[in-house]
């Protein structure tokens, strides 16, 4: 079991031993190979998608606050200036420890 002061702390992959001095592909099928050992990585994804897109109507209620009219351009651009932060921010905290946790050796008892 992950101990819980684990999720506290942001990580990022870099960090994380498997990952270092490898090719994008490989943190790829590394991070596959976690969600295999981990199924509840996957199920964690959607309530960073629910999180970020969230952002999208709080950028036009800020814009229309402000200006009163809102344009597609200013729109996307402070949807991203926010959902970027909230998508690495959510991945940092919970994402990345349960990847890092899956992809630690495992000891067996012995016999």
């Amino acid at each position: 079991m992950i101990m819980r002061d684990r999720y506290m702390k942001l990580e990022r992959e870099r960090n994380i031993p498997a990952f270092q001095n490898t090719s994008w592909r490989e943190r790829i099928a590394l991070r596959r190979l976690a969600q295999g050992r981990d199924p509840s990585i996957i199920w964690l994804y959607f309530p960073c998608g629910i999180f970020t897109g969230a952002c999208l109507p709080l950028a036009r209620w800020i814009l229309s606050a402000l200006n009163g009219e809102v344009r597609l351009l200013p729109w996307m651009a402070l949807y991203a200036l926010m959902g970027i932060p909230v998508a690495g921010l959510f991945r940092a905290a919970f994402i990345t420890p349960r990847i890092r946790h899956a992809l630690e050796p495992r000891e067996r008892p012995a016999v």
